[in-house]
C-alpha cells in the first residue's frame, strides 16, 4: 500500500511553512505576497506544478503561495530601516543628580523603506542577466546583497536552512507529481 501524493506534498508544505514560520517570521510588506502569489500563478500557468483538480488539492497552492511570501525575505525582506539613528549627541544634566542623556541629531530619525530599493535591484539584476549584460547583474546583485545585510541579521538562522531544503523537496514532490486521470479504476 502506497500513501497518497497529496498526503506527502501537502505534509511536506506544511513543514516548510511551519519551518519558514520560525526562520523568516511572516512577511513585513506587501510586494512579498503579491511576487510570491505571481510566483504560483506562473507555476500553475506554465504547468510546472499540476493544477487542482479537487478541492483538497487547492490547499498547496495556499501552502505555496505562503511558503514562498516568506521566504521572498531573503531578497526583498528590509522593511523599514533608520540607517542614520546612530547620530546622537550627549548632554550631561547636573541638578538634581548627574545624568548623561543622548539626543538625536535632526538627520538621525530619517527612515528609508528598503524593501523597495531591493525589489528595483531585484528588478535590475534580472533585467541585466535577461539582456546578457554580465558586469551590470553583477553590480545589481552584489548591490541587493549589500542593501540586504540589514534584514539577514534578523532573520533566526538555525531555521532558515531546514524551511529552504523542506520547501525545495515539498516543490520537487510537487513537481513530479504522478499523472492523473479523470477516469475511475473498473
Amino acid at each position: 500500500m502506497s500513501i497518497p501524493f497529496e498526503l506527502v506534498a501537502i505534509s511536506l508544505s506544511v513543514l516548510a511553512v511551519t519551518a519558514s514560520y520560525f526562520g523568516f517570521g511572516l512577511p513585513n510588506h506587501p510586494y512579498q505576497v503579491a511576487l510570491g502569489a505571481l510566483l504560483m500563478l506562473l507555476c500553475y500557468h506554465r504547468r510546472w506544478l499540476p493544477r487542482p483538480k479537487r478541492p483538497v488539492d487547492f490547499l498547496l497552492p495556499l501552502l505555496n503561495t505562503g511558503l514562498l511570501s516568506m521566504q521572498w525575505k531573503l531578497f526583498i525582506g528590509g522593511g523599514w530601516r533608520a540607517p542614520l539613528d546612530w547620530m546622537q549627541y550627549p548632554s550631561i544634566q547636573w541638578m538634581p543628580s548627574f545624568q548623561m542623556q543622548w539626543h538625536n541629531l535632526p538627520g538621525a530619525g530619517w527612515q528609508v523603506d528598503t524593501t523597495r530599493i531591493q525589489c528595483f535591484l531585484l528588478v535590475f539584476t534580472a533585467l541585466g542577466a535577461w539582456l546578457k549584460f554580465q558586469p551590470f547583474a553583477s553590480f545589481t546583485a552584489l548591490a541587493l546583497c549589500l542593501i540586504s545585510v540589514p534584514a539577514y541579521v534578523d532573520l533566526r538562522w538555525d531555521w532558515v536552512f531546514p524551511a529552504l531544503v523542506c520547501g525545495m523537496v515539498s516543490f520537487y514532490v510537487q513537481a513530479n507529481a504522478p499523472a492523473r486521470s479523470n477516469r475511475r479504476p473498473a
